[in-house]
């Protein structure tokens, strides 16, 4: 990596505006996720019932931090919400039903289904 040479970002304005474009855009971006996981744990418990709801609600409970404590990936607390959230997408991976996930037919599928052909 290319190192500028300056000795503080005084000396270099443009990295104070690309932190600030950076963190206008990751604000979005997760609230974006929070917004997203809800939807998600929303469609899971649906399909799941009451055994998706606890995945579901730390799915939503740790994006939810995230979003408000502006915490990013920083240890310890951006670290151990990224642990967390990675925990609740995995137990709601293995607590969602299989029937509730929608497989899309292949193209080969769709062919033989228009020409009546059966698998």
């Amino acid at each position: 990596m290319q190192q500028s040479g300056a000795s503080s970002t005084s000396e270099r304005p443009e990295i104070g505006w690309l932190f600030s474009v950076a963190n206008d855009v990751g604000g979005a971006g997760a609230w974006a996720l929070a917004v997203a996981a809800v939807a998600t744990a929303v469609v899971a418990v649906r399909e799941g019932g009451r055994r998706v709801l606890p995945s579901g609600l730390l799915l939503v409970i740790s994006s939810g931090y995230f979003a408000i404590a502006g915490v990013h990936i920083y240890w310890p607390r951006g670290v151990l919400t990224m642990l967390v959230m990675a925990l609740a997408f995995g137990w709601l991976a293995l607590t969602v039903p299989p029937s509730g996930l929608v497989q899309q037919p292949t193209a080969a599928r769709r062919a033989a289904a228009n020409q009546g052909v059966a698998e």
